[in-house]
């Protein structure tokens, strides 16, 4: 790790450990995804990868606001599972482990799933409510040395009727690895039922993911060879979670109901919510290509894993860590001009803060801004722009509440000084507007949403933002990405996909902006 990278992430992670101590509610207040995210990409780039759970092999992203199977599928009712439980958002899988003194497994391979949003079943593993996890792998040429899969594999579910599939007969699976979040673990099966053993089970809910360590220890010789840098082809599906059928995948019926989904349109209807597809297929077409008069599930391919698969990011892991590389250099170069500009504010009389109590809040001068703010307020109670940013500053002093009663109380403060703000704004020239209305946007997308419910207001303020500031580029794109993440923080991945895209045609992005959009599988405009 280089040096400058090792003081970054030191400082990263002594502020996240620093605010994390004196907050008790799930998240930091103030721009804490922003912090998580550039924290994240700062790890990404360096960290060992032995210490991830191996090196990164292939990484896969699946659109968001796909999870209604070949399209108009409907969740069951009986969880009242918000939209986005069963959307699979990305999968990973890692180089296996042969030795890692430091976990429970002495050798492992790790898969992880990322979904976009995540709910808790309340029960102490922590687990997801909504799905239920599918993985069946075929290992490359694992019996007869060829290189389309096994002789010895299977074509059909490993459950009965199942996730009503059929699989791609050039690509058999060998194994299959099973997850739910009702249960204390996960499961791996060989295709010939003669091996079974358990899986162990990691579920994030801050990060909306499922990590999987498929143990590889006493595994058979096959399961074992992935260790010797096999590839293997994967069908990753994602069914809403029913434990009362055979493989815990609900069915799909014409209409909903408690424990079935809705909008299958006949008895094969597969039930499939989510599916990884490879490059230059679709999931509407492989969920929807069963044959009800000639009795034939529909056909799923699997993706390759493997040191050349290709990448449904449309990038390669190099083009991925460049990305996260030169993201950290904007970052460094944009702190640098930070440092100077709070030098060249260091000798303005309280008068000249009042005049740029903008630039003192931006640059994190919070005492300063807060008085400027106050001083504008006494000589104009209806300066809302200085309101605004009196709410966003109030706000920022729940970071350092000790108490969770007095960080609510905080936060509802903030509110009544940015509600009056934008309430009494509208009439405001378009520049103080997208000032009112980003400070209030900010707080909202920021503060926990399980507590105040505030994510898609604070959307809908991006958006407005957004709208005004055509023609400034550099604030409209800025404005969009806050959108996106707010929207998605609501769990509304539908609306977060649509800005996401818009924010694919802007001719100049910065490298994190690219960033967000290969994680997400958006192809940028050329």
């Amino acid at each position: 790790m280089s040096a400058r990278l090792r003081a970054n992430v030191g400082a990263a992670l002594g502020l996240a450990f620093a605010l994390g101590a004196v907050i008790a509610v799930p998240i930091v207040f103030v721009y804490s995804d922003r912090l998580a995210s550039a924290l994240g990409k700062l790890l990404r780039l360096e960290v060992d990868p032995a210490l991830q759970g191996g090196a990164l092999v292939a990484d896969f992203a699946d659109p968001i606001g796909d999870d209604d199977g070949p399209s108009g599928y409907e969740y069951p009712l009986g969880y009242a599972l918000d939209r986005g439980e069963l959307d699979l958002t990305r999968y990973v899988a890692r180089a296996p482990e042969p030795r890692a003194v430091w976990s429970d497994e002495s050798a492992f391979w790790q898969l992880e799933l990322t979904f976009a949003k995540a709910v808790p079943t309340g029960l102490g593993g922590g687990g997801f409510r909504g799905p239920a996890v599918h993985i069946y792998i075929g290992l490359e040429g694992s019996a007869s040395g060829s290189a389309s899969g096994s002789a010895s594999g299977s074509t059909q579910s490993a459950f009965g009727e199942g996730e009503l599939v059929r699989f791609d007969p050039a690509h058999p699976w060998d194994y299959v690895v099973s997850a739910d979040g009702w249960s204390p673990a996960g499961e791996i099966r060989s295709a010939d039922g003669a091996y079974r053993a358990s899986v162990e089970t990691s579920w994030d809910v801050s990060k909306r993911s499922l990590t999987l360590r498929v143990g590889l220890a006493k595994a058979p010789p096959l399961l074992g060879s992935v260790l010797r840098g096999r590839s293997s082809w994967h069908y990753v599906l994602v069914g809403a979670y029913d434990p009362g059928r055979e493989g815990r995948f609900a069915a799909v019926r014409g209409s909903a109901n408690a424990h079935d989904g809705g909008g299958g349109r006949d008895e094969l209807a597969p039930r499939v919510f989510d599916l990884l597809v490879p490059a230059g297929s679709s999931q509407a077409a492989e969920l929807g290509s069963e044959n009800e008069g000639a009795g034939m599930p529909a056909l799923v391919e699997p993706v390759l894993v493997g040191v050349s698969a290709p990448s449904m990011v449309k990038a390669s892991v190099d083009a991925r860590e460049g990305l996260a590389a030169k993201a950290e250099r904007e970052a460094a170069d944009e702190g640098d001009a930070r440092s100077r500009s709070r030098s060249a504010l260091a000798g303005l009389s309280p008068s000249e803060d009042r005049a740029r109590l903008e630039e003192l809040f931006s640059l994190g001068l919070g005492d300063r801004a807060c008085a400027a703010a106050q001083a504008r307020l006494e000589a104009d109670p209806r300066d809302y722009v200085a309101l605004a940013y009196r709410g966003a500053l109030t706000a920022q002093r729940a970071d350092k509440a000790a108490l969770v009663t007095e960080k609510v109380e905080l936060v509802g403060q903030a509110y009544r000084d940015l509600d009056a703000a934008v309430e009494g704004s509208v009439s405001e020239s378009a520049q103080r507007r997208v000032s009112i209305l980003m400070c209030r946007a900010s707080v909202s997308s920021a503060v926990p949403d399980e507590v105040f419910g505030k994510a898609a207001q604070g959307a809908a303020d991006f958006e407005e933002a957004a709208s005004l500031a055509r023609g400034d580029e550099a604030l409209e794109l800025r404005c969009l990405e806050g959108a996106a993440l707010a929207f998605e923080k609501a769990g509304l991945s539908g609306e977060a996909r649509a800005r996401w895209a818009a924010l694919a045609l802007f001719p100049a992005l910065p490298a994190g902006v690219r960033l967000e959009l290969l994680d997400r599988g958006i192809e940028i405009q050329k």
